[in-house]
């Protein structure tokens, strides 16, 4: 039997651990706590906004070129992109300098929750609003609002989420 002022004591506990449980988490990455990204964006909400893939505009994170391509950059440990936890992201751009198109990497271990495909194309397709993709081969290619997304499965397990802006 638990006397009263011990029953006190572990609602209080039990609450306060509920309620730590509770709190949402953000996996940060460079990407997100970047320098240049004050709302902590992940990828896929940053490149919504079509000035990010223009000319100049300035990329959060410690980007580094791409061996022997000078219109390419990575970063490594972006943070979590489409919900998942990315490997890396690279950067192409175009002769002008604008951005055309965001190769995220993922490792097979990104998913918890089944197979990494699987998820991806949930979260991609919510992200998109694109809840039924096109096929193409083994890929899928789900076409949003501001950008497309094809997502190609690789034989370790892992996956390459390529992300194109539409052309307005």
């Amino acid at each position: 039997m638990i006397r009263p002022a011990h029953r006190v004591f572990w609602l209080a506990m039990v609450s306060a651990w509920t309620s730590l449980l509770a709190i949402p988490t953000q996996i940060g990455g460079l990407f997100n706590n970047g320098a240049g990204n004050p709302a902590h964006l992940p990828v896929e909400e940053w490149f919504r906004n079509a000035k990010n893939w223009q000319p100049g505009a300035e990329l959060p994170g410690p980007w580094t070129p791409v061996s022997g391509q000078s219109n390419e950059m990575r970063l490594d440990d972006p943070g979590s992109i489409f919900g998942l936890a990315a490997r890396s992201v690279t950067v192409k751009r175009e002769q002008g300098s604008a951005i055309s198109e965001i190769a995220v990497e993922y490792d097979k271990s990104a998913s918890k929750s089944g197979p990494l495909i699987k998820s991806l194309a949930r979260n991609v397709g919510l992200a998109t609003g694109a809840t039924t993709p096109a096929k193409q081969g083994a890929d899928q290619v789900f076409e949003g609002k501001e950008y497309s997304v094809k997502l190609h499965p690789e034989s370790s397990g892992g996956a390459t989420a390529t992300i194109t802006r539409k052309k307005a």
